[in-house]
């Protein structure tokens, strides 16, 4: 797996459909080397509605994961999600966010020529 993206969450499903779907958008040129992370703390039955919102299989196949987490806090949000993770790289972003055009291609494409570097924080 080239990348996941983390997406920490607060009982926010209407806006996290938004971020999600520019998500998948940008994720588009990666195909199957790449998927969604969510943490949130809400009760994880609000998640059902979104099989109505994406193309059916994303839930189903694992491309879109959610996780549950009782302690509301960003970082350990985002920490639980990474050690969920099978990617090379991560790219975290809050579900208020939308994702511009090319960032996370671009956020691979100068990782992988940048060899050296370890992180990459923007």
């Amino acid at each position: 797996m080239k990348v996941s993206v983390i997406i920490s969450n607060r009982n926010d499903v209407s806006m996290l459909v938004v971020t999600i779907r520019s998500i998948l958008e940008e994720l588009r040129p990666l195909n199957d080397d790449s998927d969604i992370i969510i943490v949130d703390n809400s009760d994880l039955d609000d998640y059902k509605l979104l099989n109505d919102e994406f193309p059916r299989g994303y839930l189903e196949t694992g491309k879109i994961k959610f996780f549950r987490q009782d302690f509301p806090c960003i970082f350990t949000a985002r920490e639980t999600a990474i050690k969920q993770s099978k990617a090379t790289y991560i790219v975290c972003v809050d579900s208020h966010m939308l994702v511009g055009r090319n960032m996370i291609l671009d956020l691979v494409t100068f990782m992988d020529t940048h060899k050296d570097d370890e992180t990459l924080g923007f």
